[in-house]
């Protein structure tokens, strides 16, 4: 913790299919469930903000509407995992299957978080490295928003630039791997 009085207020932006896409692949924990493994990341992102020294006071998570091809069966998974994430407390932003669309999403949201007083800092969780996302991670550091990026992989470079702290599992998603990269 810094100079500032209390503990950091922090407001969790989730690129949720971008970051589960790469999690996916790891064996180690592809055989879970969605929910199962929302709620792994849930508590790894509950895990970053107390080595932030805070606590997630706004969870805004982006996501595709993805229904398969047609099949009940998958858009009663995709609604059971919604319902899952807001029940933990997370506004979910749903847009349409279009390339960037939930990226896009998720950046006008944290446009907006930027702006709000009571939140000091951001955490930005995504595969992503598109120039979007690190529009929004320049726009909060000119608000004094302290910015942390959580990823799957190793964070780019340009992330790593612009971020005051960087999360990245490696192959260990038992908990979060806390291989921190100071900024």
């Amino acid at each position: 913790m810094d100079a500032r009085s209390g503990p950091r207020r922090i407001a969790l932006l989730w690129d949720f299919e971008n970051l589960g896409a790469a999690a996916k692949k790891d064996h180690s924990i592809s055989s879970l469930r969605t929910i199962e493994r929302a709620d792994l990341f849930i508590r790894n992102f509950q895990e970053i903000a107390r080595e932030l020294g805070g606590e997630i006071v706004a969870s805004y998570v982006a996501m595709s509407l993805q229904g398969g091809d047609g099949d009940p069966r998958d858009m009663q998974k995709y609604l059971r995992v919604v319902g899952s994430l807001v029940d933990r407390g997370a506004t979910v932003i749903t847009v349409p299957v279009g390339r960037d669309a939930a990226d896009i999403a998720l950046c006008n949201m944290g446009l907006s978080v930027v702006h709000r007083p009571e939140i000091d800092t951001v955490l930005l969780a995504t595969e992503d490295g598109g120039e979007h996302f690190m529009e929004l991670l320049r726009t909060a550091k000119m608000h004094d928003k302290y910015v942390a990026v959580a990823r799957y992989d190793q964070p780019a470079t340009r992330v790593r630039d612009i971020a005051d702290r960087a999360f990245f599992t490696g192959s260990n998603m038992r908990l979060w791997g806390m291989q921190i990269i100071e900024g």
